[in-house]
């Protein structure tokens, strides 16, 4: 019973992951020009309601709102299919975020860092060292979370670009 419980430690020690991730954490800044007759109040509604369009309960996700300081601090997050390996089956998992807006008169700035998989830890732009048994399929899931990642960015800065500008013009 001893050996028997011994060797099962030892089967789960060996498929644990003990990883870490090389490179810089993934990150996006953008500085936005829109109608310099745009001030940094209507910027900053149009930052909420952006926020409030795009998550289910925006206020969980908003952390900080300043109107008179300009600034819109939200924690945000985004589900992607994990591939399945050894005996598990594909899952859906989820990426925190933290997005930062910064506004004054006619302009607006973007931030989007943070990128947390809930498994693998801070997303980067290098490598995931893994000396598990499941090296090759982690480092499959880590490629994924890295495109997930720039996708999502790409996405959210397009969407909030084209939100904003399409609302200095109402």
């Amino acid at each position: 019973m001893k050996n028997s419980l011994l060797l099962i430690v030892i089967i789960l020690f060996c498929f644990n992951s003990f990883g870490q991730q090389t490179g810089k954490p993934i990150s996006f800044v953008s500085i936005e020009i829109v109608d310099s007759a745009m001030k940094k109040e209507a910027l900053y509604f149009n930052g909420m309601e952006w926020l409030a369009k795009h998550f289910t309960n925006a206020n969980k996700v908003i952390q900080v709102s300043d109107k008179d300081a300009g600034l819109i601090l939200a924690k945000g997050s985004f589900t992607y299919k994990a591939p399945g390996y050894m005996l598990s089956s594909e899952e859906t998992r989820s990426i925190s975020f933290l997005l930062k807006f910064s506004f004054k008169d006619g302009k607006y700035r973007l931030e989007l860092s943070d990128f947390t998989d809930e498994t693998l830890g801070i997303v980067t732009n290098g490598d995931y060292e893994d000396h598990s048994l499941s090296k090759k399929n982690i480092q499959k899931q880590w490629k994924i979370i890295q495109e997930e990642t720039q996708s999502n960015i790409v996405s959210i800065h397009k969407s909030i670009k084209e939100f904003m500008e399409r609302n200095a013009d109402w």
